[in-house]
């Protein structure tokens, strides 16, 4: 695994006007999802030693403050770059991605609190840039974000994520790297998902409210 490969994205933050992106900004998270796996691992080996959650020991509430303070950290200096961004560009509006509901998985204890964790942090993130925003007078809007990680956002094709493992190209949803059949549009997975937040927001290509289910019957 490379060292590019361990980087973690908290935030893409694209600055588009006039149909054209002006800028685009990566905001990553300089190794807390390592760092932070770290200490929830050590705290699942202690409860699996224990046989159950280990609520009033006091290293583990340490722990569990450390982490809080990370993210909580994380989360401030990530909202007010956000919010920096905007403030550059006068008139704009803050467009966020609506989170998704965490699934468990069936991952070790330490990885499923690790992505609670981080999908926690994405929330504060949420909270803190929208409450910066309003102290600025910048309007923040939510946005649907079904098919915006599936589709191109140059033609609004759908297209393919995949990631390079040992020089190898290997098709995953979760991949790093988005690639379209189409235009041929190849660009990192997470700017591509960005870009078309915008086509979401102006409702352009092909971007419409994922259909319900009709229940079975």
């Amino acid at each position: 695994m490379t060292r590019r490969a361990l980087i973690q994205y908290l935030a893409v933050v694209t600055v588009r006007q006039h149909d054209k992106i002006l800028e685009s900004v990566f905001l990553t998270d300089h190794g807390l999802d390592q760092h932070r796996y770290r200490h929830l691992k050590r705290i699942a080996r202690k409860q699996w030693q224990s046989g159950k959650a280990v609520i009033g020991e006091h290293s583990n509430q340490q722990l569990w403050q450390h982490v809080r303070r990370m993210n909580g950290e994380a989360a401030h200096q990530v909202a007010a770059r956000i919010v920096a961004i905007c403030a550059r560009n006068p008139g704009c509006v803050l467009l966020f991605e609506r989170l998704r509901k965490f699934k468990q998985g069936s991952a070790s204890t330490s990885r499923r609190m690790n992505r609670s964790q981080a999908n926690q942090l994405r929330g504060k993130i949420n909270q803190y840039a929208r409450a910066k925003a309003y102290q600025h007078g910048i309007v923040t809007v939510e946005v649907n974000p079904w098919g915006t990680s599936q589709h191109c956002s140059r033609c609004g094709a759908r297209g393919e994520r995949f990631s390079l493992v040992a020089g190898k190209r290997v098709q995953w949803k979760g991949g790093k790297l988005f690639w379209c059949p189409m235009c041929p549009y190849c660009a990192n997975a997470d700017h591509n998902g960005s870009a078309n937040v915008h086509h979401s927001f102006f409702a352009e290509f092909c971007w419409h409210p994922k259909p319900k289910r009709k229940p079975p019957g």
